[in-house]
């Protein structure tokens, strides 16, 4: 038993990266493939408050295993950024995702392409107690699927006064094992019947958030980790026995 637990150890060490990996859009840039100029790559993410047009659809993500990308009504967008708050979607609200009739309904996906990942933090950002119009409270949509299947949808309110900090909301596991992460602003519809009792004229046209921060696993590491755990129980238990 003492040979099979240092084997795993040893693999778990070989084989296993760091149990999370962080992909961040937002003050520090990490996990993004080219990575930002300002850290050595050559991606032209934005260095400051300001916006920039990233002219592209997606990135690669995680050295291959993961893609960023925009959508507008279901079709290919275009990304934008801001490194004090994150990804959106360049278009009617150029610096967030956002849900209007000018252009559209704005998705970001982040898919994981090579094999599932346990999903542990999400944060967004700009998303405030109030819109624009000083009434309702802007809201996020982040949906969870594995092999096509909604798994479950979490929601965000923002909860910091407009335009007084990065408007931070945050989704905190359980871990969930996932294939694609859907960003979306959701309609008044929705979100009542998820149980949320909307108050006031909600207008989804005015919420908007981006895509600030997410930590990671790889399925086979978790598998990894968890067999060592069962390998150390087992030990304890022959001990004891």
């Amino acid at each position: 038993m003492k040979r099979l637990i240092f084997i795993t150890i040893v693999c778990a060490f070989l084989a296993v990266p760091a149990w999370a990996d962080l992909i961040s859009f937002a003050d520090n840039i990490a996990g993004v493939d080219g990575g930002a100029p300002k850290y050595g790559g050559t991606v032209n993410w934005s260095a400051d408050d300001s916006t920039v047009n990233l002219n592209k659809q997606s990135y690669s993500l995680l050295g291959g295993d993961a893609t960023v990308g925009a959508y507008v009504n279901g079709e290919t967008g275009v990304l934008s950024h801001r490194l004090t708050r994150g990804l959106g979607v360049y278009g009617g609200e150029p610096d967030e995702v956002d849900r209007t009739n000018v252009s559209g309904v704005e998705h970001i996906n982040i898919t994981f392409d090579t094999m599932p990942y346990y999903v542990h933090e999400i944060e967004v950002r700009s998303l405030f107690d109030t819109d624009t119009t000083g009434t309702n409270a802007e809201w996020a949509a982040i949906a969870f699927y594995k092999e096509a299947v909604l798994l479950q949808t979490a929601y965000l309110k923002g909860s910091e006064v407009l335009n007084t900090g990065d408007g931070d909301a945050s989704w905190t596991g359980p871990s969930i094992l996932v294939d694609k992460l859907v960003f979306y602003v959701p309609t008044k519809g929705e979100l009542e019947g998820a149980g949320f009792n909307i108050s006031g004229t909600y207008d989804p046209g005015l919420s908007e958030f981006a895509v600030a921060k997410l930590t990671v696993t790889p399925a086979p590491a978790a598998l990894m980790l968890g067999m060592l755990g069962l390998g150390v129980a087992g030990l304890k238990l022959r001990k004891y026995a």
